[in-house]
């Protein structure tokens, strides 16, 4: 038997769903009831997603806590001091949301923890559309076949806490350093997505206010080619392709990127079209390299990252020497 577990990041106390740890504790709680996944089996197959996202993580169950019931706040607050879930913002939403807002027909809760070794999937598999709903568990086959279709993703301007972990373990930084940030590449205002990786970015966190919503000069260079190749009826003056700086901050250019970014994530085109427009925009060469060395250095020495980066000019990109990086990981 296997199972898959969605999981909200807004549950958790760093932001993030998982910690890359072998081995994870995981809780699921119901009101009136048995928790969903209360049949799980040592040995089981279990696969970890995170709501609006993807599939993120799978595991092997390991360990299972027999069900506790809880019948008050007070037994719910003895019973995190023991618990295995040690994040106080899930134990939080699990008493707001079971028992202070559901008072008139709460009776008692159940509590289900269960531990997995569990390991990141190297690329994410996007939620397929049977499982994007309400639930957050779903019992499936052993033998069930995940179809990692693109076709049927929708991209947001909201990052996945799992999507961002990734990245910070791929570019081998500590995700909880507070000077370090994940940021648009292309701006979300402008309607740059930010649950696909090729317009992700590692930035300190003065550079991403220093950039705002201002548009990389790449939009207009690649999104050119891109609108005449597809006959997109949008009209991009030359005073925006040809400019010698890398940033365009005028209201007039803002408004033509959102015609060519609307253009672009239109539904008409694939995931991959999307993706390479993105990463052809972040990869735009030609002009002289303004970036720190060391911060080169990790981006093109990281396995599958864009190896043309020196040759980009986007100063909101430096990250200053004082920033500590570990030597870079390929990612696992």
């Amino acid at each position: 038997m296997a199972h898959l577990v969605k999981k909200s990041s807004k549950f958790v106390d760093a932001g993030v769903i998982l910690k890359r740890s072998s081995e994870t504790w995981h809780c699921e709680t119901r009101i009136n009831g048995n928790p969903s996944g209360h049949s799980m089996q040592i040995g089981d197959k279990i696969y970890f997603a995170e709501t609006g996202y993807a599939i993120y993580a799978m595991g092997t169950v390991s360990e299972l806590k027999e069900i506790a019931k809880i019948f008050s706040l007070d037994e719910l607050f003895s019973y995190y001091q023991n618990s295995n879930i040690k994040s106080s913002r899930y134990w939080f939403s699990v008493a707001n949301e079971k028992i202070f807002l559901r008072n008139d027909t709460f009776k008692f809760l159940s509590i289900f923890e269960y531990k997995s070794v569990t390991k990141p999937l190297q690329q994410p598999i996007f939620l397929p559309k049977e499982f994007r709903g309400q639930s957050s568990y779903f019992k499936i086959s052993d033998n069930f076949i995940f179809d990692n279709g693109e076709n049927n993703f929708e991209l947001t301007h909201k990052i996945p806490s799992a999507l961002r972990l990734h990245l910070f373990n791929k570019w081998n930084v500590d995700y909880d350093k507070p000077m370090i940030d994940i940021d648009h590449f292309v701006p979300s205002s402008l309607g740059g997505p930010g649950n696909i990786e090729e317009n992700l970015e590692i930035v300190g966190l003065s550079i991403n206010r220093t950039k705002g919503n201002s548009v990389p000069r790449g939009v207009f260079v690649i999104g050119k080619a891109f609108c005449e190749f597809r006959k997109v009826p949008v009209n991009i003056p030359s005073e925006f392709t040809s400019a010698k700086t890398p940033l365009e901050k005028s209201p007039a250019g803002k408004d033509v990127a959102k015609k060519i970014i609307s253009a672009v994530n239109s539904k008409e085109n694939t995931m991959d079209e999307i993706r390479n427009f993105y990463a052809d925009v972040k990869n735009s060469t030609g002009r002289p390299r303004t970036h720190h060395d060391r911060y080169l250095h990790i981006f093109t020495q990281t396995s599958g990252f864009c190896s043309s980066l020196r040759e980009l000019d986007y100063p909101w990109t430096i990250i200053f020497s004082k920033l500590s990086f570990r030597e870079p990981a390929t990612c696992v």
